[in-house]
């Protein structure tokens, strides 16, 4: 029975996430995105720390071919994370403001 107690105790388990890198705040339009760089910090619920890539993600879509107010979540072992993201207005070439 001490067994059982001692290997049901404690477990490990993450309880936040905090984006390191890989995430910008502003998108062009039409700009192609590209997550395998991103990195988070989670923090475990026993204290501890770990940096996590994005191969260990799972990381929805964005779509830049709309501009706007957009939502990225990211998700790891049932923890999620939402990223508030802008894709930005298509510039028109030529239409230069003084």
């Amino acid at each position: 029975m001490m067994l059982c107690f001692v290997a049901c105790k404690g477990d490990k388990a993450p309880e936040s996430l905090a984006v390191l890198e890989g995430i910008k705040t502003e998108y062009e339009n039409k700009e192609t995105v590209d997550f395998s760089g991103v990195k988070v910090l989670v923090t475990n619920n026993d204290g501890t720390t770990e940096t996590v890539g994005a191969d260990q993600l799972t990381i929805t879509a964005l779509d830049t071919n709309i501009a706007g107010n957009k939502k990225i979540t990211i998700t790891y072992k049932g923890i999620s994370l939402d990223v508030h993201v802008t894709v930005k207005e298509a510039s028109i070439p030529g239409n230069v403001v003084p």
